[in-house]
């Protein structure tokens, strides 16, 4: 290698390290050890007070991670055999155990990453006593990897962080105020993520855990056992509740007390049309009670109008409706088209 350029890997890491020339057997014996935990849900939910926690506890990571998103994502999509079938025929086609090992070489360089980029935490592969490692995560994309993470790392835990959409929504809104249509995109991904999870958390079984946010603010110790407990981390639970009781991490709400989760909601009627349109199901599955009452005038003269089309068309539209209902209509459809008020 040329002295120019620095290796990846200081020599003494290599040596600590038996993965890539290694035989077989102890490949898929080290590979068999990887044990992360994935902190996943929603952005604003409170993913990030969880990860938090889990550093109190003896675990670390990065603040947030993505790196194995990409990776992961980029590995399903060559497995997917609708994605370049005529690639899968040669190049793609791992075939004879060679797509397992494939997997496994691959969580093996993410943890690899990890246990020596991550500050402060203990080398694995040597043989002493190791240190587990956290990557949050947030996004339904993340949370829809679940499954293949699962099977990536045989020992991996996951905690996914759920908060009532209309907070998570209006938290959105404060950290983001100047990003494009931010309203609609928190709706729409907060019940995308909250639909993906119960999709997926059945194929995770007991190596799953969900914390709601809410519970975190009003039983903070009681949270803090069960996450402890969970990932085996009991002696650090006094540390974990005390994190949890008295702080707010990246708050959107920083002139609260940390423990003040009121919500206060000063949304247009248009946005409340959204939300409830988006959002009202998983609201309903979750068990979250609605924030607010809608005005069902709009909503029951949008509900005509679009009957109407669908039977009659433009014609039965026209004959039916009058300068009110049209005006009515109309402003209606706009609310729940665009969030804004004509």
């Amino acid at each position: 290698m040329s002295q120019d350029h620095e290796a990846p890997f200081p020599a003494h890491e290599k040596e600590a390290t038996p993965a890539w020339n290694a035989p077989r057997d102890a490949v898929r014996d080290t590979w068999a050890t990887l044990d992360p935990i994935f902190v996943l849900g929603m952005q604003r939910s409170g993913t990030s007070i969880v990860a938090m926690g889990l550093h109190a506890a003896g675990f670390r990571g990065f603040a947030e991670g993505h790196l194995w998103h990409e990776l992961v994502a980029t590995f399903d999509r060559l497995r997917d055999g609708e994605h370049l079938p005529e690639l899968r025929l040669g190049a793609f086609a791992f075939g004879d155990g060679r797509d397992a090992a494939f997997s496994q070489y691959l969580a093996l360089a993410i943890d690899r990453f990890h246990r020596h980029h991550v500050p402060d935490i203990h080398v694995a592969y040597d043989g002493s006593e190791s240190q587990r490692w956290v990557d949050k995560t947030p996004g339904s994309e993340a949370v829809g990897l679940a499954p293949r993470l699962a099977r990536m790392f045989p020992r991996a835990q996951f905690v996914f962080v759920h908060r009532d959409g209309a907070a998570t929504v209006e938290s959105g809104l404060r950290m983001w105020p100047d990003q494009p249509d931010i309203f609609h995109v928190m709706c729409r991904d907060w019940a995308k993520t909250q639909a993906t999870w119960r999709q997926v958390r059945k194929e995770l079984g007991e190596r799953a855990l969900e914390i709601a946010q809410a519970d975190i603010a009003s039983t903070p110790r009681e949270v803090a056992e069960r996450l402890t407990a969970f990932v085996g981390g009991g002696q650090y639970v006094d540390d974990v509740a005390e994190l949890f009781a008295g702080r707010r991490e990246n708050s959107s709400f920083p002139e609260r007390a940390p423990r003040d989760y009121d919500l206060r909601l000063a949304w247009t009627e248009g946005q409340k049309a959204r939300f409830h349109a988006v959002c009202g199901p998983e609201m309903a599955v979750w068990g979250y009670p609605p924030a607010f009452a809608l005005d069902p005038w709009p909503l029951r003269i949008a509900g005509r109008a679009g009957e109407l089309a669908r039977q009659g068309g433009p014609l039965a539209l026209l004959r039916e409706g009058t300068s009110f209902v049209r005006w009515h209509r109309d402003r209606a459809l706009h609310w729940l088209k665009t969030g804004q008020s004509l």
